[in-house]
């Protein structure tokens, strides 16, 4: 299901933020169930910043593929150009925030491996 999220257009708009946010408060769910010591760190700020340039950044983008194919003054050029840029630092910080959010899972993961460890149960690496 989480792949067609990316190929239907309706699903496109919830479903990757529904799955982001999923891995990271179930996470912490089952970390907390073993562990009441571990603190919750709220990460919907994060994911919705990561979400609104995401969405930004592929409208931007259908913007500038209309505009490639026009014929162009060297206004229209320049504007596109800057559009092009600002388009680019949006995936940048975009590219960023998934890294720090894939980065904080993949810690919380550990942690919950460990935390299944000490309390006697088996983890598989892979």
């Amino acid at each position: 299901m989480s792949v067609l999220s990316c190929v239907n257009p309706i699903i496109f708009f919830f479903r990757p933020l529904q799955i982001m946010n999923e891995l990271w408060s179930e996470t912490q769910t089952r970390i907390i169930a073993l562990n009441k010591n571990y603190v919750s760190k709220s990460g919907g700020v994060v994911i919705g910043i990561w979400w609104f340039l995401f969405i930004l950044s592929n409208f931007v983008g259908k913007y500038l593929l209309k505009t490639a194919f026009k014929d162009e003054t060297l206004d229209e050029l320049i504007s596109s150009a800057q559009v092009t840029m600002i388009s680019d630092m949006m995936q940048i910080i975009e590219a960023l925030l998934v890294i720090f959010i894939v980065t904080q899972i993949s810690n919380m993961e550990a942690k919950l491996s460990e935390e299944v460890s000490l309390a006697g149960g088996k983890v598989i690496h892979l």
